[in-house]
């Protein structure tokens, strides 16, 4: 069995990243961070909600302890009350 060197050329039509291990990619990253311009463009924002959304979502859940599920009328008036698009209004209630 011939062993290749670590400076050899990868054999014709072979992707790069499959020769390497998934360990061996990790500690490439880690040796060779992404420039800090791409890593902050790549992180999450901040995805908590201003203190005026989360109360009036807190007061709304409060007055309907018996179904804290809203129907899709109530998403869209809290949706517009609140300055948030019903979808995150729906994502907050699943």
């Amino acid at each position: 069995m011939e062993s290749r060197s670590s400076g050899a050329p990868p054999p014709e039509g072979a992707d790069s990243k499959t020769l390497l291990s998934s360990s061996m990619r990790y500690k490439l990253r880690k040796k060779h961070p992404c420039p800090v311009e791409l890593e902050q463009e790549l992180r999450v924002k901040n995805a908590r909600l201003p203190k005026p959304v989360h109360d009036g979502l807190n007061s709304w859940l409060k007055r309907h302890r018996d179904n804290p599920y809203p129907n899709k009328a109530e998403k869209e008036a809290l949706s517009a009350k609140l300055g948030i698009t019903p979808q995150q209004v729906s994502e907050l209630s699943e």
